[in-house]
């Protein structure tokens, strides 16, 4: 079970909240009352996110197409990128993955509402946390 605090004394202690869950790489819940009972979240620092989101891959599959180009499928997003070699195509499936990224998250509630792109959400928080087209690049898993 999680320590939790009620978000009014989490804002009154914000710097030591933050200090705990930093410190003892231990999640805090924060309780915001409201009509009806509560809505719950969790404070966690991004290195632990992060760690947890290491479990999530990406796997991209490579084809070698006849003329000596390379796609690129990241078939849990439904993403294609092509290339006249795996670094190109991997650089272009760096980019569309960042745009989508964004895409999705400009339009959060329509993504999360529709079948066939619900569960890219996990996949996505992934990407969130990149700063870089690099750091996207370094997380993708290749399969050939």
């Amino acid at each position: 079970m999680l320590e939790y605090i009620y978000s009014s004394e989490a804002r009154k202690h914000f710097g030591e909240t933050l200090d705990k869950v930093d410190e003892y790489k231990v999640p805090v819940e924060v309780k915001k009352k409201i009509a009806g009972g509560t809505k719950d979240f969790i404070f966690i620092s991004k290195e632990s996110y992060q760690s947890l989101l290491d479990q999530v891959r990406l796997d991209v599959t490579v084809i070698n197409e006849d003329d000596g180009s390379v796609t690129l499928e990241l078939e849990v997003l439904d993403l294609l990128a092509w290339g006249k070699s795996i670094e190109e195509a991997l650089d272009d499936l760096a980019e569309d993955l960042l745009n989508y990224a964004e895409e999705y998250k400009s339009e959060i509630q329509a993504y999360l509402n529709a079948p066939n792109r619900k569960n890219h959400y996990i996949y996505l928080l992934k990407v969130w946390t990149r700063d870089t087209k690099e750091e996207v690049k370094n997380m993708l898993v290749i399969r050939k």
